[in-house]
Parts: structure tokens; C-alpha cells; sequence
């Protein structure tokens, strides 16, 4: 394997692996990944666009669809709030009929996640799936979009070689 390194940003390039196949990274001036080439004509690129608005600040990521031409891309989106954490992720639909899939993640004022929604074409109910927290934020419940949840118990171990035990129930 060969390898070409960016100085600059302390990261690789080029790779050329055993088989002489070369994938390459460009970078932008910030040292985020902008595009990667793989073996077979393969692509991804990235934009980070509206950074610093909020709400409506993303990366969206394109890469090619699975048996197409180069011109052929799917996309998506993550939308990152001013602690970059994702609070939502949209990405291209399959059909005309399903053009977005999406789903949420909200976070409670300790920076933890509350709830996430499973992925659903739009115009569908959200399924959440919802966190709870002790005061060290632990995870202590999970429940799941049908109400069935688990509970997380921890505690001091009994024996001496073990300092914490978890216990989960569901």
C-alpha cells in the first residue's frame, strides 16, 4: 500500500492499495473532506452548507446510486445544531411517490438525547424511542415507540473484585 499525505492537514490523500487501486480525499481549506474517489469510478462528496445559521445549518453528503452513471447521485442531509450535535437527518426517498426520508433527535438541557424518531417517509407519524436520565446521566429507561420499555439499574457491586454492576430488565 502506498499512501500520499496532505500536510497541511495531517491526513491521507491517496491510497494506493495492493491490487493498484487508488482512492484520493480532496480537502477544503478548513481540512474537511470536500470529495472521495474509490476504485470503479465511485464517489462521495460533501458541503457543508449555511454553517453558522441556525436551523438551517447541514452537510449534505451525495454519492453515487448503486447501478448508475456518474451523474446519477442519491443525497442527504444532516442538519447539526451550535454544539454540532444532529438534530435532524433527511435523505433522498427511493420514488417520486417518497421524495424524503427523515428522522429527529431531540436532546434534553443536560446535552443528552431525550428521544430519536425511527426513519419515516414524510407525511408519516413519528416513531419515537425516549431516554431517561438519573442525575449522573446514566441511562436508567428506554422506551420504544409501542410503549414497551427496559429499565437500567446500576449500582456498587457486591464483590470486591467488581466496582459496578448493570443490571437491565425489559
Amino acid at each position: 500500500t502506498v499512501v500520499s499525505w496532505n500536510t497541511l492537514c495531517n491526513q491521507p490523500l491517496a491510497v494506493v492499495d495492493l491490487n493498484g487501486q487508488q482512492s484520493a480525499t480532496t480537502f477544503d481549506p478548513l481540512c474537511r473532506p470536500i470529495r472521495q474517489d474509490r476504485p470503479g469510478g465511485d464517489f462521495t462528496t460533501l458541503a457543508y452548507v449555511n454553517l453558522g445559521v441556525p436551523g438551517a445549518q447541514y452537510v449534505e453528503l451525495q454519492t453515487l446510486a448503486p447501478g448508475s452513471s456518474p451523474t446519477n447521485t442519491i443525497w442527504s442531509r444532516t442538519y447539526v445544531d451550535g454544539f454540532g450535535r444532529a438534530y435532524l437527518a433527511k435523505s433522498q426517498g427511493p420514488n417520486a411517490a417518497n421524495t424524503e426520508i427523515s428522522s429527529t433527535t431531540d436532546y434534553n438541557p443536560r446535552g443528552t438525547v431525550r428521544r430519536s424518531s425511527a426513519p419515516a417517509y414524510n407525511g408519516e407519524a413519528p416513531q419515537y424511542t425516549s431516554y431517561t436520565y438519573d442525575a449522573i446521566d446514566r441511562l436508567t429507561k428506554l422506551t420504544n415507540p409501542d410503549n414497551t420499555f427496559t429499565t437500567v439499574a446500576t449500582d456498587l457491586a457486591a464483590a470486591a473484585t467488581d466496582l459496578l454492576t448493570v443490571t437491565a430488565t425489559d
